[in-house]
């Protein structure tokens, strides 16, 4: 489960959100789909993502994880620790010059995409250190030494602070950030890996789920937050919640509700979740 939200170094803060700390004991969880990219470090133990019945496969102890456009399963081994942080929009590539698009639906070790002795030298600090701030130090400064620097701000980000006007009409969209539909539809795969089709659905999505998890359900609110969210009804999102979480939103409240720990993921809620998850203001 989550046990601490720690914000990222100052020089690290353009790049990326806040880190989780994850204690994840013998636990079978799901994760829904993601449009940010990550990076996890396991210090302790080890975590399998399920593929299928009886099929597994041991995620890299230093981890890319890329966009990911479904639900996925993973079970940890017994006291495992995790630390694990997504990107902001657009600094995957400009951090470790890794292309979003080649890392879509993937977990791969990061030493194939760095210095092998860094990542060495990284995991000896690790199993020399014992408490969770010096994981966290260790962590940080070994980022810092592999990040190239990031610029203030790029399209990814200027497109999600946009929010409600992402959902415009492709020509209307294209005409508010001055530039051609085809070189939108072009940026918008560049800096993402997937279409401006998908990063309106997992941006939709993401939005929902905060309100979701922060109100008080009441009858009729599900309508409500369905529109108010950018969907044509509360049908709309359910399919849309099945198709990237797993579940539907009232089956995930009845989970959440009864402190399942397969969903741990949705129990975040208010400023730690935006911190967390929600790359713009």
């Amino acid at each position: 489960m989550l046990i601490g939200i720690v914000p990222p170094h100052p020089s690290l803060e353009t790049a990326l959100m806040h880190f989780m700390v994850l204690s994840l004991d013998a636990c079978h969880y799901y994760l829904p789909a993601s449009l940010s990219p990550a990076i996890s470090l396991i210090v302790k133990g080890g975590t399998k993502a399920l593929s299928g019945p009886e099929q597994s496969s041991a995620i890299p102890r230093l981890c890319i994880s890329g966009t990911f456009l479904g639900p996925r399963q993973a079970v940890s081994e017994p006291e495992s620790l995790v630390l694990a942080v997504l990107f902001r929009p657009g600094y995957l590539q400009t951090s470790l010059s890794i292309a979003p698009s080649d890392i879509v639906g993937r977990d791969l070790d990061l030493r194939g995409f760095m210095d092998t002795h860094k990542v060495d030298s990284l995991f000896e600090a690790l199993d020399t250190a014992t408490s969770i701030p010096q994981y966290l130090e260790i962590f940080q400064n070994f980022l810092m030494s592999v990040f190239q620097p990031a610029p203030k701000k790029n399209i990814a980000e200027t497109f999600l602070q946009a929010h409600q006007k992402m959902f415009f009409p492709l020509i209307e969209l294209a005409i508010y950030f001055g530039i051609g539909r085809r070189q939108l539809e072009r940026r918008v795969l560049e800096v993402f890996g997937v279409s401006l089709r998908d990063v309106r659905r997992l941006s939709r999505w993401g939005f929902c789920v905060e309100r979701l998890v922060n109100e008080c359900i009441a009858h009729g609110s599900l309508t409500r937050i369905a529109h108010d969210s950018g969907y044509f009804d509360q049908a709309h999102m359910t399919r849309e919640f099945v198709e990237l979480a797993g579940i539907a939103p009232l089956a995930l409240l009845r989970k959440v509700s009864g402190d399942d720990p397969s969903y741990w993921a949705y129990r975040i809620k208010g400023q730690d979740y935006k911190d967390l998850f929600i790359p713009v203001n």
